[in-house]
């Protein structure tokens, strides 16, 4: 095996759209209807609608803001799905989607996940992200939201190693959350590397990784890196 045969550019434009309702953007569903009352006597149903502040919430989701929150979770969500079968991937893929993009962003991710099996048979790997920034601007039925980050992918066996990559996404607000239209991404910008020992085996690194919990992060003000 090569030293680097699957590349995380590869890996990263295919897995960061997977994203879930944990990115927070659905709207909460109203409460069931109750029945009634005046007087002690049982009145006809009444609705009580949704939750006090629940179109305020969507409301700020829909914001530049709220579109750099949910790349960044996006993002995030990379680590696990390299841990997913095709079936679970496909359908948190498919739920991430926009409509009009869910088939081809499947059929991509499921063939990232094949590369990155062939790659690594020996057994699973763990993938790591650090956001760094993020910028959002508005584009024509959305905004793309641009984040920079340092990607860390640890093979059960062989040596470890990072990339610093831009990854880009287009989003459109649909189903009640930001959905993708699109993504894609570029290296860097990179910073200078200083001297420093060989690089950590994977095992090794795997299990100081292993100590440490996921951090959660907000997007800075204004959205901007």
């Amino acid at each position: 095996m090569t030293a680097h045969p699957w590349r995380l550019r590869a890996l990263v434009l295919g897995l960061l759209a997977i994203a879930t309702v944990a990115t927070g953007c659905s709207a909460p569903a109203p409460p069931p209807r109750q029945a009634g009352s005046v007087d002690g006597a049982a009145g006809p149903p009444t609705d009580p609608g949704p939750p006090a502040g629940a179109g305020d919430a969507i409301t700020d989701q829909r914001t530049a803001r709220g579109a750099g929150q949910a790349a960044l979770d996006y993002l995030r969500l990379s680590e696990r799905a390299v841990g997913l079968d095709d079936g679970a991937a496909a359908a948190l893929q498919r739920e991430a989607a926009a409509s009009s993009a869910a088939d081809r962003l499947v059929s991509k991710l499921l063939a990232d996940l094949g590369a990155l099996r062939r790659a690594y048979p020996d057994g699973p790997v763990t993938y790591r992200v650090a956001p760094l920034g993020v910028r959002v601007r508005p584009a024509v039925g959305g905004h793309v939201a641009e984040v920079w980050y340092v990607g860390v992918l640890v093979p059960h066996t062989g040596s470890a190693y990072e990339e610093w990559r831009t990854a880009r996404y287009e989003l459109v607000w649909e189903r009640n959350a930001w959905r993708v239209a699109g993504e894609d991404g570029e290296p860097g910008p990179r910073p200078a590397a200083p001297a420093q020992p060989a690089p950590a085996p994977g095992p090794a690194l795997a299990a100081v990784l292993g100590e440490y919990q996921p951090v959660a992060a907000s997007v800075p003000a204004g959205g901007r890196r």
